[in-house]
């Protein structure tokens, strides 16, 4: 195993994580909103769970860093529909802010074989399901 598998490895063991929150329905919509955390200086990073949409399970996973009050990461999910003639996204912003974690409305972009993409915000899409925080 090399150094750096070898360090990894040693940071992982370290590490501290535990979940801070957990959405009570996936089957409600989640509008733009900001889910407190306390103690925001206890965690370096977040992770976050979450679902497509309420009807459809397919997880995603979003590691967020908490490098500075403005991280930003894209919690997303590209799908193609049943009919196989549409591919899509679903996209969430999460953000760091001082006391948790911005969570913005979710833009979804639809495009069709030989059509133009479509974009509408749908609060059904790209839902929060629990976030963790993590010590290294």
């Amino acid at each position: 195993m090399s150094v750096i598998d070898n360090a990894l490895q040693a940071l992982f063991k370290m590490a501290h994580w535990e979940m801070l929150w957990q959405n009570a329905s996936l089957t409600s919509n989640f509008p733009a909103q900001t889910i407190a955390i306390n103690d925001m200086s206890a965690y370096d990073f977040f992770v976050i769970e979450s679902y497509w949409s309420a009807s459809r399970l397919n997880q995603t996973v979003t590691f967020l860093y908490k490098e500075s009050s403005n991280a930003v990461a894209k919690m997303q999910h590209i799908y193609n529909f049943l009919s196989g003639s549409t591919m899509g996204m679903a996209m969430r912003d999460a953000a760091v802010v001082s006391d948790g974690i911005e969570f913005g409305q979710c833009l979804t972009k639809d495009m069709t074989s030989g059509g133009n993409p479509t974009s509408a915000y749908a609060s059904t899409w790209q839902i929060p399901y629990r976030i963790y925080g993590g010590k290294f």
